[in-house]
């Protein structure tokens, strides 16, 4: 047999507390309708709620077969069934459902249930009625036997009363507790509102946020801001605008209506952040050097705080936004934004410069009786140096002098009679870089230079005259006597040497020499020979030779050329001598082409002997030459004879009877005929 029925057998059975009468008024609306199981409510609550006692038995009456002992004067639309200790004013447990959801049966032989507003209802004739929290399992053996606190039952039965109420379970037979049940027409349901927006982690001082909310009613929801959060926020509708930095809380809230209860107020709070602040130092300093200025440029966001500029270290100072690095050494520029209400506090901005000493250069004067040297700062290094000045001659020390107002003077003489290396050597102090210099006192110096209206040749000869100037350089001291005038040498031949000397205030001497000057001025002699001028000459001339003679530099080159006219020939001797000089002669002679080999030629006419035979010459690159049979002058030769042989490269012979009785006639033409040129020799018989 089920574990409660057994329970209810042990208990005796006690009178029925007496219910409500069935005629109580049922109230048009209720607004306390809780959502699930509640523990330990005051009835106050519930009847202040809308709700009406309609039925009350103690655990020990039974119910009914099904339930009707406690529904048959419940006739509302709305149930809720408690349980409590008798005649308590709190009820221990309560849940609420629609009528028809909380007593419909349902499948209790497999433990099954029905959920209605967060709760698990079952109702079985014969079985049970009862309640568990929304989710939970039930395990009925009648009735629900299962762990929990949220948990109530009764026993649908007509033999025993009970079950449990929460944990109390095993109640069937007890007078000490009982069953409530309230009834309702109409309920006002709960609502809840949840913010379905998602709110910026963190708001950004000036940017918005449209807040949504949906409410389980559907119903439209309401926002507004907490008095705590106006300072922070301000809003238009559902648009919050974030105006300073804190926290900024916004409610959402649904009033309700003639079916639902308002809303609990749904919070979101959204934090608003700091603006942050930058700072950056833009700039670099052109030289960080002792004495040198820096006026750093700095950028940042906007709004907020200015940037401070400040200094760390002891190599520099700060005033009216400008760096004066003041000694070598670590230099730390900053730059600061402070923070306030809506604005955080900028990183600090860091520059770390390193300051070098500033560097100097050292000059250096000589003087008569003493050594000046004179120690300047350099740019864009400032300040005025201390310290010493080491004077050496040759490389020797021969003194030390302080710095005073950039100058130190030492009293010595640098000996004279020859160049001295003086040296100036300032070794620096703790803020100013040491410098160095050195001088030569020299010897004046003397240069010649030479001049020609012609150049000098490579033979090394002139043939203009020469002018030697002099350039003088002091070098230190000024000279005692001005600088040699120029020297013009125009004769012919080889110059004696030139010699010049000058000296220097301080005693150094200096001297130039200007040896082998060679001039000629004459042009050779040149002569054509080999040949002579006006000469004829059969076939080809002897070879023309160049000749020249010069009594001053030599000849140095005689050339030949020659330039052709027809028959005549004229070459040209070229005679160059070592200076330059040229001098030209020129011979003209005439080479006849057409000859008689063996006669005398004289003014144009060969002279032959009667009954000798001659031999006629063609030399030349024409085609085979013909002979013309002679004419008595002044007739022309028109009588084609014989063709000439070869008698060479370029050369045609033919042989030719000179005929006795010729010389009966003053003069005879002879024809050779080359190409269409048609030669006339002319011939004198004896």
């Amino acid at each position: 047999m089920l574990a409660s029925i057994v329970s209810a057998a042990l208990v005796a059975v006690v009178p029925v507390v007496t219910a409500p009468a069935a005629s109580a008024a049922v109230p048009e609306i209720a607004t306390y309708y809780p959502s699930g199981p509640q523990k330990d409510v005051p009835v106050s609550t519930v009847t202040a709620g809308g709700w009406t006692q309609c039925a009350v038995k103690t655990m020990a009456e039974p119910a009914g077969a099904a339930g009707e002992k406690l529904l048959s004067t419940c006739t509302g639309n709305y149930i809720m069934l408690a349980g409590r200790a008798a005649g308590s004013n709190t009820l221990s447990l309560l849940a609420a459902a629609p009528r028809a959801d909380a007593t419909s049966a349902t499948d209790v032989e497999n433990s099954r249930t029905r959920l209605s507003n967060g709760s698990e209802w079952y109702f079985g004739p014969g079985y049970s009625w009862g309640f568990a929290p929304a989710g939970s399992s039930v395990s009925l053996s009648i009735c629900d036997v299962d762990d929990g606190d949220q948990r109530l039952c009764v026993h649908n039965i007509t033999y025993t009363g009970g079950y449990r109420i929460g944990n109390r379970l095993g109640l069937n037979g007890s007078t000490d507790y009982e069953v409530v049940v309230y009834q309702a027409d109409k309920v006002k349901e709960n609502q809840t509102v949840t913010i379905t927006s998602t709110r910026p982690d963190p708001a950004s001082i000036g940017s918005t946020y449209t807040v949504a909310a949906t409410a389980s009613s559907t119903l439209p929801a309401s926002y507004s801001l907490t008095d705590t959060s106006k300072d922070v926020c301000s809003i238009d509708g559902a648009t919050i605008t974030f105006d300073h930095a804190g926290s900024c809380t916004v409610n959402a809230d649904q009033a309700g209506d003639d079916s639902y209860n308002a809303a609990p107020t749904a919070t979101e709070t959204i934090t608003v952040a700091k603006t942050a602040q930058t700072a950056t130092i833009d700039s670099t300093p052109t030289a960080a050097v002792v004495g040198a200025t820096y006026t750093p440029t700095t950028s940042g966001s906007a709004g907020g705080s200015p940037t401070v500029l400040g200094v760390e270290g002891g190599a520099c100072t700060l005033a009216d936004g400008t760096v004066t690095f003041t000694h070598a050494g670590q230099c730390t520029v900053t730059a600061d934004r402070a923070g306030s209400e809506d604005f955080s506090a900028a990183t600090q901005a860091r520059q770390e410069l390193v300051v070098d000493r500033a560097a100097t250069k050292t000059t250096l004067t000589v003087e008569p009786d003493r050594l000046v040297a004179t120690v300047a700062v350099e740019a864009p290094g400032a300040g005025n140096p201390g310290g010493n000045v080491d004077f050496l001659v040759g490389g020797t020390s021969v003194g030390t002098a302080e710095v005073e107002d950039g100058r130190a003077v030492l009293a010595y003489a640098v000996p004279s009679g020859q160049s001295r290396q003086v040296a100036a050597s300032f070794a620096g102090t703790e803020d100013f870089a040491g410098s160095s210099t050195s001088v030569t006192r020299n010897d004046p110096s003397i240069t010649a230079s030479i001049s020609s209206p012609s150049a000098k040749s490579a033979a090394g000869w002139y043939r203009a005259p020469v002018t030697v100037s002099f350039t003088c350089t002091p070098n230190g001291a000024p000279l005692a006597s001005a600088c040699p005038a120029p020297v013009t040498v125009g004769a012919e031949g080889v110059a004696p040497a030139i010699t010049r000397s000058i000296a220097a205030t301080d005693g150094g001497v200096a001297t130039v020499n200007v040896d082998g000057i060679a001039i000629d001025r004459s042009t050779p002699r040149a002569k054509v020979t080999g040949v002579k001028a006006g000469r004829s000459y059969a076939g080809a001339a002897p070879r023309a030779r160049c000749a020249a003679r010069d009594a001053v530099s030599g000849v140095d080159s005689c050339t030949v050329s020659r330039k052709t006219k027809g028959s005549r020939t004229t070459v040209t001797a070229v005679a160059t001598d070592r200076a330059g000089n040229t001098s030209r002669a020129s011979v003209t002679y005439s080479t006849r082409a057409v000859y008689i080999d063996g006669a005398r030629y004289s003014r144009g006419v060969y002279s032959v002997k009667a009954g000798r035979a001659y031999r006629l010459v063609v030399v030349g690159r024409s085609g085979r030459p013909v002979y013309y049979d002679a004419e008595v002058s002044p007739r022309k030769p028109f009588k084609r004879d014989h063709a000439f042989k070869r008698a060479g490269r370029n050369r045609w012979a033919l042989s030719v009877l000179m005929e006795n009785g010729m010389q009966r006639q003053k003069q005879w033409n002879l024809g050779v005929k080359t190409g269409s040129t048609m030669n006339v020799l002319k011939v004198r018989a004896r």
